[in-house]
């Protein structure tokens, strides 16, 4: 069992899992070497016993316009508002500008014209304002006593709640051929080192590829890889007991495991 220790930043909780995963599948040592985020060196080297050096860089999916919606959101829940006669859920996209959102007026219009439920979909001025906004839709239902005439607001979903094996490392495939992906392959090629491991870190906020690999799917196929990344590594983010890992080695065949961890 794998032990984490004490709260860590987003980059250190990233690096940290991914010396965890490949330390305990590899059975070697595993450590980070670029712990500033300046430096620009690779993150993780592997060492062998025979003296053998790998390179390792690490790339998170969280994507930055949805991480910064949840925080807006993380304090808030249910909001009650005395002008409104409906309990409403309104659906934002992730570059929503919360404080640039009337809600409760907008909702009041909404009513006012007998609305009750209406999504961004359509020409109509009110589906224009929508788009706008950045909602994706509002519906109401009749309040209740422990929910009375209110509302809650509530992040879309990125992606499918369901994906494959093949859907996920075509995910990965288009992640590498962005800025951020082709960063990560650079450094890997600079890397003096035996092999190259590149290791992407599926989180949530990806809900299809994501939810593939932790639910146990395999890719049928190889992926298109850059050259200069030997390994690719897919990891399932959960720090929870059974972090799912699928990885490709040299050889061309996909493997699978399961890493335990605690906090």
């Amino acid at each position: 069992m794998v032990v984490l220790n004490g709260p860590v930043s987003t980059k250190d909780a990233d690096e940290e899992l991914a010396c965890l995963v490949l330390g305990t599948v590899l059975g070697v040592p595993v450590e980070r070497v670029d712990k500033e985020p300046l430096q620009g060196n690779h993150d993780l080297e592997i060492y062998y016993p025979d003296g053998r050096i790998d390179a390792g860089e690490v790339v998170s999916v969280r994507d930055p316009q949805w991480m910064r919606l949840i925080h807006s959101l993380s304090c808030r829940s249910y909001t009650e508002c005395a002008n409104l006669t409906r309990l409403w859920f309104v659906l934002v996209k992730p570059a929503a500008s919360l404080k640039d959102l009337e809600i409760p007026s907008l909702l009041r219009e909404l009513e006012a014209e007998g609305i009750d439920r209406i999504s961004d979909l359509g020409y109509a001025s009110m589906q224009l304002m929508l788009r706008k906004l950045g909602i994706e839709n509002c519906s109401s239902s009749a309040p209740t006593e422990r929910h009375p005439p209110g509302f809650y607001v509530m992040p879309k979903v990125l992606t499918a709640f369901v994906g494959d094996g093949d859907g996920a490392v075509q995910f990965c495939e288009r992640l590498l051929a962005t800025d951020l992906g082709r960063s990560k392959v650079d450094k890997l090629r600079r890397a003096e080192a035996t092999e190259r491991h590149l290791v992407i870190i599926l989180t949530p906020h990806q809900l299809g590829p994501h939810t593939a690999i932790h639910t146990g799917e395999m890719p049928t196929q190889p992926p298109d890889l850059p050259y200069g990344v030997d390994w690719l590594w897919l990891i399932a983010a959960e720090w929870s007991a059974g972090t799912r890992v699928i990885y490709l080695s040299p050889a061309g065949q996909w493997a699978e495991t399961v890493v335990t961890l605690s906090t």
